[in-house]
Parts: structure tokens; sequence; C-alpha cells
């Protein structure tokens, strides 16, 4: 449970609610391909999405692909819808967060867990969702060039954390060249897994209820509170 969550709240998607501007010594290409990102999401209070998620596991070799929809709403809130793959709009589960407390709700199982954000989340990720942060104060990025990871012309930006963390050793992000939005993301950990984000139909300054953030447990009687099983 612990790890599935992680992976949700790791990726780079939580980097784009940075309102702060990009750090101005050197300012080479990928410093201002940086501002450019965060100014496409600056002046919007929400942030809307379809997702596609492909997880690589190298150590057995294994993939797996799950869709859905990521809603954001400063400052701090955070909805990620996964949809079924054999009945679309069907949600197996959800990740709420209202900037502070963290939902993991599945419907089918009647199930939900609850807990601090602070305690699954990297402290920079939270940052970030809560419109505060500095790309470039807490990694240093690059141009990747070559990646193989974007369209032919997508610029690619590779982020290396300055405080080492075993949550992640690499993280990149792949640009419209057009208005600069994310068009991909993707992490790499220490073990050689790649968990990359795809994003499409991106729609700023959707009106959205603060409420969709919140897992209200009294309004949802037949679900059960589970806690994740804790490591030996």
């Amino acid at each position: 449970m612990r790890g599935l969550i992680n992976s949700v709240l790791v990726v780079v998607l939580l980097c784009l609610w940075s309102t702060n501007g990009a750090a101005k010594d050197g300012a080479n290409d990928a410093t201002e391909y940086v501002e450019k990102v965060q100014a496409f999401y600056a002046d919007a209070k929400t942030f809307t999405a379809s997702f596609t998620q492909v997880v690589k596991n190298k150590t057995f070799g294994r993939e797996s692909t799950s869709s859905g929809k990521v809603f954001f709403m400063k400052p701090g809130r955070m909805r990620w819808d996964y949809e079924s793959k054999k009945k679309r709009k069907k949600i197996t589960k959800s990740f709420l967060s209202d900037g502070k407390t963290l939902w993991a709700v599945f419907p089918s199982e009647h199930e939900y867990y609850k807990g601090s954000l602070k305690n699954v989340a990297l402290p920079v990720a939270i940052s970030f969702l809560g419109g505060q942060g500095n790309l470039t104060a807490s990694f240093d990025v690059a141009l990747a060039k070559n990646s193989g990871l974007g369209d032919d012309g997508d610029p690619v930006l590779r982020l290396t954390p300055k405080k080492t963390t075993a949550r992640y050793t690499t993280l990149w992000l792949v640009l419209d060249p057009e208005d600069f939005h994310v068009k991909k993301s993707v992490v790499l950990n220490a073990q050689g897994d790649t968990n990359a984000f795809s994003f499409a139909t991106p729609t700023l300054g959707k009106r959205l209820k603060k409420s969709i953030f919140v897992f209200d447990a009294k309004k949802n009687p037949k679900y059960k509170l589970i806690q994740p099983a804790k490591s030996p």
C-alpha cells in the first residue's frame, strides 16, 4: 500500500505547482525552460488532465499500465482517479488530498486508507503541491539530449535531486514546445524501475469543488478504514 501511494505522490507533476521563479544564477537553456514551465501553470488555480501511467519493474521485467484523470487545486489539493480497463469511467481507486491528509479509496472493496501526507510524500513534493518551492532550488536541472522520451522537437529536462533520497535518483520532464506544459514525467529509482505519467487534454482554471479532494467517512458508512502493513 505504502509503495503504491508513494509512486503516485512522487510523480513530477507535483512540480508544476511551484509558483516561485526559477533561480537567477546561470541563466542557461534549462533554467529558461523551467521558467516557462512554471509560468504556464503559475496563474491557474486549478489543473485537470487525463493521464496514462506506465510502471516498469526492472528486476522482474514486469510492466503495468493504468489510466484515469487527475485534478489539482491550489493550495495543495489533488485527486487521482484510476479507471477500469474494462469499463471506462468506472473508478477502481482514488488518491485524494486536501494538502494535509491523504486518502486512498478503493470502491470495489469498500475500503479506504487515511494518513498524514507528510508521512508518505517527499518534502519537496509537498512544497510544490502547496504552490511553494523552487525547482532549481531543489534540483540540478539540465537539458536531456537524445533521451528518446519525447517526440522530435520536444524539450526534455533532466532533474537530479540536490539532496540524496531513497525514493528516486532522476526525474525527467517532457515539455510541449508550443506552450511548455508538461506532456510526460518519468521517475527513475535506485533499483532501475521507472514510473512514467503521460498527460493529455490539460485544462487550466476549470471550476472545481473543494469537496472532491476529501473523503468523508460519515457520508460513506459502508467503507472500512484500513492501515498498510508495517515494514519489517
